[in-house]
């Protein structure tokens, strides 16, 4: 299968380089921190609203997915 090996490096190294690696630093740095610390820090009241806007924004696109993929 001709270009396999390129297409499966490539997509490695973006699961390696975009996933992997914010979501190890995010590990690393949760780990330091005590329970109430990290409470403290997902419960902030700008934390919360980003977590609100994030899930609006997703609900927003799934409808507009789900209504547009529909009609096509």
């Amino acid at each position: 299968m001709p270009g396999f090996a390129l297409s499966l490096g490539v997509s490695l190294l973006f699961i390696s380089l975009v996933l992997l690696l914010p979501v190890t630093g995010l590990i690393v740095q949760t780990s330091g921190m005590s329970l109430a610390e990290y409470w403290a820090v997902v419960s902030d009241e700008r934390v919360v609203a980003s977590y609100k806007v994030t899930l609006w924004a997703a609900a927003t696109a799934s409808v507009f997915n789900g209504v547009v993929g529909l009609l096509l």
